[in-house]
């Protein structure tokens, strides 16, 4: 363990690791709450990508939708910054966020699925867009993080 905490950034790391763990405990509790205005009678998907994105822009900020979709954006970008943190690539963890994002992303909306199934209700919708929000979300985190250590590395 000394080793460990010798090495340069290992706190940061572990810092980073903690809160990445923390982060992903609480997204899963908030991807699977039951009782939001997303529950139906149907179970509900959505394959077509656009399909729920464009009818939320239309209906503008004081939409549920709308609401939801900039919720889907927002409950990512802690995976952008966190990640790359936690591995110590702040620049160089592109494709890493880009993969995590996209796979977690679709853990979440196939297990909000198979929740539906199996209660026989809609409990939550499975949607393609939330997948590609969920991963703009994440990338802009990602970009964040990369701009301050651009800007950081550049100020030295």
């Amino acid at each position: 363990m000394r080793e460990f905490d010798e090495a340069p950034g290992a706190r940061l790391n572990m810092l980073a690791l903690v809160l990445l763990l923390g982060y992903l405990l609480v997204l899963v509790l908030l991807t699977f709450q039951p009782g939001t205005e997303d529950t139906s009678r149907n179970v509900r998907v959505n394959t077509r990508p656009g399909g729920s994105i464009l009818p939320a822009l239309r209906l503008g900020p004081g939409s549920f939708s709308y609401r939801q979709m900039i919720g889907n954006v927002l409950a990512f970008v802690p995976l952008g910054i966190l990640l790359p943190l936690m591995l110590n690539r702040p620049w160089r963890s592109f494709l890493i966020v880009l993969v995590s994002a996209m796979s977690l992303s679709a853990a979440i909306e196939l297990g909000q699925l198979t929740v539906s199934l199996t209660l026989g209700y809609g409990y939550r919708a499975a949607d393609i867009d939330d997948v590609i929000l969920n991963t703009i979300g994440a990338l802009l985190g990602y970009a964040g993080l990369a701009f301050v250590s651009w800007t950081t590395a550049r100020a030295r």
